[in-house]
């Protein structure tokens, strides 16, 4: 008698159990937001680019918003950094999450804020 009651106890306290599935957040995407050239990519071009493109460098002078919008605006920016990825050349190097800030930069009109 006294299983009886073990194996009727036993179900009603595995069913009557409830729980809700647990919302994983979502990692915000970094293109709804507004990238700043001032606070987000100036740092990236400083850091990775700036040894070579500065100073009237022929392919591209980055050390003024002029430059870098230029490129922007050809399309060569994000073709070499974010498509093709061969720039910067070894030993620098852009994390994949710097190139795809640049490239929603870009895509929102790599605007000088």
């Amino acid at each position: 008698m006294k299983y009886f009651w073990t194996l009727l106890i036993i179900p009603f306290i595995l069913f009557s159990c409830t729980y809700e599935k647990a919302e994983v957040p979502q990692k915000e995407d970094v293109c709804d937001s507004i990238i700043s050239y001032s606070e987000d990519i100036r740092p990236i071009l400083d850091n990775n680019c700036i040894g070579c493109h500065s100073g009237g460098f022929t392919p591209g002078d980055y050390s003024d918003y002029a430059g870098i919008k230029s490129k922007v605006d050809n399309g060569t920016l994000k073709l070499h950094i974010v498509t093709l990825r061969d720039m910067p050349p070894p030993p620098e190097t852009i994390t994949d999450d710097q190139r795809k800030i640049i490239k929603c930069w870009v895509e929102q009109g790599g605007p000088n804020n």
